[in-house]
């Protein structure tokens, strides 16, 4: 990193500093090696670096780029090039009115509640045990821009597993619950919570006194909710947070099968 005089008192100014900040941000990209998105360009900054990174946000001094590694890093407008600077001024006029997911914050928590705890029934004939739960997900959206969303919608699906056994060959089946909320008008620096629907999980196991076990389970297993302004989405979460990555996975391993047939 180039030296940076300090003033008499040894403490480093603001402009100083924000410099640092974005230096020592090229300087670890620099060993990273990532493949640049899609949506990214090539900022330079004014000593001459560059790095690939898309650009989610411009406020009045600074930039917000989106890294290669889905990292966000806010740097100074001054730091960039000239041209780089001019992009982000255009940028920020094209898109003043379009909202991002920079411009809200998600928080997902699972709720439970019991509905019949456990219990198990006796009898000569059998070993009985049985359980009953409701699990939804409650969703706080929070505006923390300037900006007033308009026609906001959420849209999510609760993923539930199924398995049973019985005389035959178990079965393990995953149940997709599907549901859009529109949330009408959010305005700049408030919040609204979104309570998705119940869902009813049993869990039963029988052990009879002749002849073969029978059981059933539910489970949820995942959450994902993505938000929309005027039908454009800006932001798709799941809870789990990995869950996202699993379906992901998911879908590529039945993929690789399918080919393979």
């Amino acid at each position: 990193m180039p030296y940076s005089p300090l003033p008499a008192n040894n403490k480093p100014t603001r402009s100083v500093r924000m410099k640092r900040i974005f230096l020592t941000m090229l300087s670890l990209l620099s060993c990273l090696a990532l493949s640049p998105s899609t949506a990214a360009r090539t900022f330079t900054n004014t000593e001459g670096k560059t790095i690939n990174a898309e650009l989610i946000d411009v406020a009045e001094d600074s930039v917000t780029l989106k890294l290669s590694n889905g990292k966000k890093a806010k740097v100074p407008l001054s730091s960039l090039s000239e041209a780089d600077q001019e992009f982000a001024k255009s940028w920020q006029e094209k898109n003043k009115n379009k909202i991002s997911e920079s411009d809200v914050k998600l928080t997902i928590t699972k709720e439970f509640e019991w509905i019949k705890r456990p219990k198990t029934e006796r009898s000569e004939r059998s070993k009985k045990k049985s359980s009953e739960t409701e699990t939804y997900f409650t969703c706080h959206i929070s505006n923390y821009s300037k900006k007033t969303i308009h026609a906001l919608e959420a849209t999510y699906t609760i993923y539930q597993r199924v398995s049973e056994r019985g005389e035959g060959e178990p079965v393990t089946v995953v149940k997709e619950i599907k549901k859009s909320v529109p949330l009408k008008t959010l305005e700049a620096k408030k919040e609204v919570q979104l309570d998705s629907e119940k869902v009813r999980c049993v869990n039963m196991l029988n052990k009879p006194a002749e002849g073969p076990d029978t059981s059933k389970r539910e489970t949820i297993t995942g959450f994902v909710i993505k938000l929309s302004s005027n039908g454009t989405t800006f932001m798709t979460r799941s809870h789990p947070e990995n869950f996202l990555k699993k379906l992901e996975e998911e879908e590529e391993r039945l993929e690789r099968e399918k080919d393979r047939e």
